[in-house]
């Protein structure tokens, strides 16, 4: 069966005849949408939003029903035939107090989203969470998922998703968002896993790891004891850990298997702590030759640009003699050591760096004093031509032997420029 796409043209004294349309024809005609188009009908209008609540696949059960009604609702689905698919299921369980929201994206990417009438923390229980993803093909399984997004799991539902899961051979990528009351979590997937994401859970004490084929890990909140297993293709890390530490976290904490974790990383987000009490006495180990050979953009969070701070910027710059974007976010209720960081003054100070091409400044109150400070610090380091970038302002400063001089920029150049950090916005 073949569908001929029909196009309708307006002009403003027009009538809006779609809006004057019954709700069954207009859903038979949202039915035919791209994923993206069906979503952005719902900014259209409330009725919009209305219809596209119509879409929904509305179920009741038990907690025990959820693992069926989910892979039902997902091995009946047909890419190919949009009148007989359903995007969007509604699992309303225990009592109706709590709901599963499950929407199904193109490119076979599953969200799941639960929610609940009682308000977060009250009976809230602690949990430890084992995520196994079978190595195994398996010929009974009914649909196939490659990147799942998980929101607000709880230790009611952790052994359903589990048990959902535990045969989705072909996920590539996992994410894990607010789940209060997760204590430990640990995700084990020898063959396919490639990008994992664990956002915003303030429990975590623990994180472990167990995949071959790793190249993307981020993560967001309070620091966990990490334990990362084979980590050697990882090229993009984010720890964005400026809340500081987990309650459980030794100061002793051995650091060496997450650095070798970070080393041929292309993209890193890091707090500037971390590299003063973890990074530092590490490097202490390697002779002070370890560097990020690989290194290309780094987003550094730090509270402040006072001198001391520049001084720890420095230092870490002189790993990353490949850096060619830099990005400092200033968030003033960043977590903060009270180490000295004069010690590491010594971590590659022969480095220069030849390819920065771009800094960009965000989160200071003095910005034209703050830039000036770490544009004057850099030349150091910095043999190049650099475009220094913050809210305020966008220039273009020559290195020279002599004086610095400044070149605003305008129009595409600046938009191309002020290009975000690709951890920036998660």
């Amino acid at each position: 069966m073949s569908y001929v796409p029909v196009v309708i043209v307006m002009d403003e004294q027009a009538t809006d005849r779609i809006s004057g349309l019954p709700d069954e024809i207009l859903l038979r005609i949202i039915s035919f949408l791209p994923f993206e188009s069906l979503i952005h009908t719902i900014l259209l209008s409330r009725r919009w939003r209305l219809l596209w609540n119509q879409t929904d696949l509305v179920l009741h059960g038990n907690k025990e029903d959820i693992s069926g009604a989910v892979s039902n609702f997902l091995a009946g689905f047909d890419e190919n035939d949009p009148m007989r698919n359903t995007r969007k299921l509604c699992f309303h369980f225990n009592g109706g107090h709590e709901t599963l929201v499950s929407i199904f994206a193109p490119g076979e990417v599953l969200h799941l989203k639960f929610s609940s009438e009682e308000p977060e923390g009250i009976g809230l229980r602690r949990f430890s969470w084992k995520l196994e993803l079978s190595s195994h093909f398996q010929r009974d399984s009914a649909f196939f998922v490659r990147s799942l997004n998980l929101f607000s799991v709880t230790h009611l539902t952790s052994d359903v998703i589990s048990s959902i899961f535990s045969n989705s051979h072909l996920l590539e990528s996992l994410k894990i968002v607010r789940c209060l009351g997760m204590t430990s979590l640990r995700v084990d997937s020898t063959v396919k896993l490639v990008h994992l994401t664990v956002l915003d859970c303030p429990q975590l004490q623990s994180l472990e790891i167990v995949s071959f084929k790793l190249k993307t890990l981020r993560f967001r909140g309070f620091f966990p004891v990490f334990c990362i297993t084979y980590h050697f293709n990882l090229t993009d890390a984010m720890f964005d850990t400026r809340q500081g530490l987990s309650c459980n976290v030794p100061e002793s904490f051995p650091f060496d298997p997450v650095l070798l974790t970070i080393k041929n990383s292309e993209v890193l987000t890091l707090s500037k702590w971390i590299f003063e009490a973890f990074i530092c006495p590490s490097l202490s180990m390697f002779r002070a030759d370890f560097q990020l050979y690989r290194l290309k953009e780094l987003w550094w969070i730090d509270s402040s640009l006072h001198r001391e701070n520049i001084d720890s910027l420095i230092s870490f710059l002189k790993l990353c003699p490949s850096l060619e974007r830099l990005f400092v976010t200033i968030d003033p209720g960043s977590y903060c050591v009270n180490e000295s960081a004069a010690y590491s003054k010594l971590i590659g100070q022969r480095t220069r760096l030849e390819n920065l091409e771009l800094v960009r400044l965000e989160g200071c109150i003095n910005h034209d004093s703050d830039m000036l400070s770490l544009s004057e610090a850099l030349q150091e380091i910095v043999t190049t031509e650099i475009v220094t970038v913050s809210s305020s302002s966008v220039k273009k400063s020559h290195l020279n032997s002599s004086k610095r001089r400044y070149v605003f920029v305008e129009g595409e150049e600046a938009r191309d420029l002020c290009k975000k950090h690709p951890h920036m916005g998660l």
